[in-house]
């Protein structure tokens, strides 16, 4: 037998085996395979949004808590801005002045006035004139701490309202900054889960 005819040989050997092979699928079967495989494609796939969805409604829970959060510091400072809240503010910063500028002059010895009082022996007018002085001079300084203190009071206030504004912004972008970066991360893990 030469090469060609053990090539046709072995040709129709392979032919008649692939046909044996494939004789118990027939269109029925094959149907019912492509069908089965087809479900388990679609309950893996359900499975896989499932636990997507699960993962982006996480992080989007937490965005909303966060986002609650947020408006509700928001709307705490705003509270701290009505004309009420602001005249409370405005008197609470005089008063503190007023007490600051009180101790500053008594600290600094201007309560003190220098005389010949305690040279020798002095008449009771003057004792009295003295006393009178030191009255209206303690009155003179704290009706200048009260005016100096209703004079800084405003800005003590206005810086004061800036600075938590200030704070309160640095805080809303911080928890901006979360819940993108969170958001990144739900979508890149509901992105890695696999199909079962």
């Amino acid at each position: 037998m030469g090469p060609e005819a053990a090539a046709a040989a072995t040709a129709a050997a392979e032919t008649g085996g692939a046909a044996a092979a494939t004789s118990w699928l027939t269109p029925e079967v094959a149907a019912a395979l492509m069908a089965s495989g087809t479900a388990a494609q679609m309950l893996a796939a359900q499975q896989q949004q499932k636990q997507q969805r699960s993962i982006l409604n996480r992080a989007f829970d937490k965005a909303q808590a966060s986002q609650g959060d947020a408006t509700g510091q928001v709307l705490a400072e705003g509270a701290k801005l009505t004309p009420g809240a602001q005249m409370q503010a405005m008197q609470a910063a005089k008063d503190a002045a007023t007490a600051r500028t009180m101790s500053d002059l008594k600290g600094a010895g201007a309560g003190i006035i220098d005389t010949a009082g305690g040279q020798g022996v002095v008449s009771d007018t003057f004792s009295r004139a003295l006393a009178d002085r030191m009255g209206a001079e303690g009155d003179r300084m704290a009706a200048v701490a009260r005016e100096s203190a209703s004079v800084r009071a405003p800005g003590i206030t206005g810086a004061d309202s800036a600075m938590s504004r200030s704070a309160l912004a640095e805080r809303i972008g911080s928890m901006a900054s979360d819940n993108r970066n969170r958001a990144q991360a739900a979508q890149l893990d509901a992105q890695s889960v696999q199909t079962p």
